[in-house]
């Protein structure tokens, strides 16, 4: 993707995207681009859980 791309460019390795775990749209999109499930971080929100995604670029 060009967000990718242009993290790499400037440098950066290591992408983190978290969300609510019935975003299941959202998991499906990151996932296709390579994103892999990390488990659970918590927000101080009403509904703190989320499920964390990371990808690796490789450089």
């Amino acid at each position: 993707s060009n967000i990718m791309s242009e993290a790499y460019r400037r440098g950066v390795y290591d992408l983190r995207v978290d969300t609510h775990a019935q975003n299941v749209i959202m998991q499906h999109a990151i996932t296709g681009m390579g994103f892999e499930y990390r488990g659970i971080v918590y927000m101080d929100e009403p509904v703190p859980e989320r499920n964390a995604y990371e990808v690796r670029l490789a450089h």
